[in-house]
């Protein structure tokens, strides 16, 4: 291929083809305001919750942070996320290890349609020297499709097509 010919190399780059709709939803003011009364959630963590361009955000940091094993890091934060005594409504987030980093480990919302892969429906629990001590939430409500879903290219084809249009 052009790549190969231009001495470029990639990782392995899936082929598999899905599909996929736009969503459209709301960031309710009141949905994570209100969940900041949740005593259980609230007892070890520090909250506050702001909206900038309409989409609000909880910021909650751990009074006293959560100290992890150096083994299976991403595995106990998925536990701590997902664990609805810890984080509003955190069983309803799917982890995403490609958005993830070693401080920061992302979650995307899970809807009936899929999850939302922007920043109106997820939550990044932050990790510093091995201890979970914090986490920023939103949350999205009343989530619809915009139009059926429509066959999307795989991962290796939009790669592709980026080169071949000196987007990349």
């Amino acid at each position: 291929s052009e790549m190969k010919r231009d001495q470029i190399s990639l990782p392995p780059l899936g082929k598999t083809k899905s599909s996929g709709s736009y969503l459209a939803g709301h960031s309710d003011n009141t949905v994570l305001q209100s969940s900041t009364s949740n005593t259980v959630r609230t007892s070890n963590t520090t909250t506050t919750v702001k909206t900038t361009n309409g989409v609000e955000q909880l910021t909650a940091k751990l009074k006293t942070p959560l100290a992890l094993s150096r083994k299976g890091i991403a595995s106990q934060v998925r536990k701590f996320a997902t664990d609805t005594n810890n984080v509003w409504r955190g069983n309803q987030y799917e982890f995403e290890p490609s958005m993830s980093g070693r401080s920061t480990y992302v979650f995307c919302q899970k809807t009936r349609y899929g999850v939302i892969v922007d920043g109106h429906g997820r939550l990044e629990v932050t990790v510093r020297d091995d201890k979970v001590t914090g986490y920023t939430q939103t949350y999205a409500t009343n989530i619809t499709t915009m139009h059926r879903s429509q066959k999307l290219i795989s991962a290796r084809e939009a790669v592709l097509t980026l080169y071949r249009s000196n987007e990349i």
